[in-house]
């Protein structure tokens, strides 16, 4: 045999293979489709359920006042947009209120949003809240923006913020040694406009001073010069006079929550970020202050004070035209020395040839016609002060630090004196800018002051020579 063959009892042979069973796949069955769209549905809905809801945030503040659960809203600009879930005690020091914000602000919930309670409040900006007195308070907040990083627990303000003090404008620091109730977000006024804010205040490093950062809104920065005068404008100024109870104040945001006002009388140089300004008590601080801006330094020497005082005001045909800012005496113990600060105003009323005489009570004389009591005016007798004329041909405006003898009481004719200071005089020579604008009556007899003020001015030579004659003792 060439090879061997298969037979029927050899294994592999085909004849022994089992047959395939072919099974059927087992289906799902119809009955699971319902449940599952069930479910899919109840998914979807309890989605747009937590989408319509909003987020849900934590907002911690130091008392819950104003506020009640289920009723305060949230809002932004009078809209709701949330509402107050739950308050919670967490602290001693803390309340949680649980508010849900809605969908449409959902995106500005960020972690530089600012959140506080509006209810009734007399702040630096005003008053605010008082909506709020029957419907209750409510939260409001600043938004974040977008791009942040989100954020669902803050801790809450106990004030309105201060609009940013990144926004354009004008920052300047006021010095002070009293802040006087001058509160973070109060108004800055120029000419009762309200053109800036105080940002904040703090100590000095030294802590003798008070130093308070502003920012004038940049459209009005152009009013600010190296020569503006700040005071506080906050409170009432009340005075009784001869014209009656005489009261004084910016507005009445600023008499129940302060404020600060400014003016710039004219020349000076423009201002910088950062320049530093006295803040002075009230307007008339700043007539009689000798840090004011501006304004004509003089004084005046008499031999006693006569009822003088520092803050009496200085006048000009009755009107207040400046102040006294202080008295001391002369080096060698003679003489009473006044400082006056003149108005820049009215500063060019003041020549070499003005006169100033004691306008403080009266004076009584008995003659033959009896006894004849003398007074500058209801308003001077009241007050007290100091008054100056100048003759119908006014001489050469003056300097600072220029002095003047102080009469007791003024002669009739300088009552009289009209004078127009329209026409400029182009004579002035080296008197007008030398040394020869100070020292007009300094240390003269009152018999030599009123023969003086008697004498004609001489012309432009003669002063001149006359004046560097008495002042070197040269008689030629």
């Amino acid at each position: 045999m060439s090879g061997s063959e298969p037979t029927d009892d050899m294994p592999g042979n085909s004849d022994d293979l089992a047959e395939p069973v072919v099974g059927q796949r087992r289906k799902i069955s119809a009955i699971w489709i319902i449940p599952v769209l069930v479910a899919i549905v109840a998914a979807s809905f309890a989605f747009q359920a937590i989408q319509d809801r909003g987020a849900e945030i934590v907002l911690l503040f130091d008392s819950a006042e104003g506020l009640e659960a289920g009723k305060s809203r949230l809002k932004y600009r009078d809209v709701e947009i949330g509402s107050v879930d739950s308050i919670e005690f967490r602290t001693v020091d803390q309340v949680e209120v649980h508010v849900t914000v809605n969908p449409g602000a959902v995106r500005y919930v960020t972690e530089d949003a600012e959140w506080w309670v509006v209810r009734p409040r007399v702040s630096g900006s005003g008053l605010s809240g008082l909506d709020t007195i029957l419907s209750g308070g409510y939260i409001t907040f600043q938004p974040g923006t977008e791009t942040a990083s989100k954020k669902r627990e803050f801790v809450g303000l106990e004030e309105p913020p201060v609009p940013s003090k990144d926004r354009p404008g004008m920052k300047l620091v006021l010095v002070t040694d009293s802040l006087r109730g001058i509160q973070r977000g109060a108004s800055v006024f120029y000419r009762d406009i309200n053109v800036g804010d105080v940002l904040h205040h703090t100590l000095s490093d030294d802590g003798k001073k008070i130093e308070i950062s502003v920012i004038v809104q940049k459209k009005y920065a152009h009013h600010l010069t190296s020569t503006s005068r700040f005071w506080d404008a906050g409170g009432v100024d009340v005075s009784i006079g001869p014209d009656g109870l005489d009261v004084k104040t910016e507005s009445i945001a600023s008499i129940l929550a302060g404020g600060i006002s400014f003016d710039s009388p004219g020349g000076g140089q423009s201002v910088k970020a950062g320049d530093r300004f006295w803040l002075h008590r009230s307007w008339a601080d700043v007539l009689k202050s000798e840090m004011t801006h501006g304004g004509l330094s003089v004084t005046v020497e008499t031999g006693v004070l006569g009822g003088v005082a520092a803050g009496n005001p200085v006048y000009y045909r009755e009107v207040p035209v400046g102040a006294v800012v202080s008295h001391e005496f002369s080096a060698d113990g003679t003489t009473v020395r006044i400082r006056l600060n003149i108005a820049r105003a009215h500063a060019s009323y003041v020549r070499n040839n003005s006169v100033f005489w004691n306008a403080s009570g009266f004076t009584a004389d008995l003659g033959l016609t009896g006894l004849h009591v003398h007074a500058e005016s209801l308003k001077s007798l009241l007050a007290g002060g100091i008054a100056f004329a100048t003759p119908p041909e006014p001489g050469h405006e003056v300097s600072e630090g220029s002095v003047f003898r102080l009469h007791p009481e003024p002669a009739k004719k300088w009552l009289e004196w009209e004078t127009d200071f329209s026409s400029k005089k182009d004579d002035s020579g080296e008197e007008a800018h030398g040394l020869g604008r100070f020292f007009h009556h300094e240390k003269k007899s009152e018999e030599q002051a009123k023969q003086d003020d008697a004498t004609p001015e001489p012309d432009h030579h003669e002063r001149k020579h006359g004046f560097l004659s008495r002042l070197f003792g040269n008689d030629d």
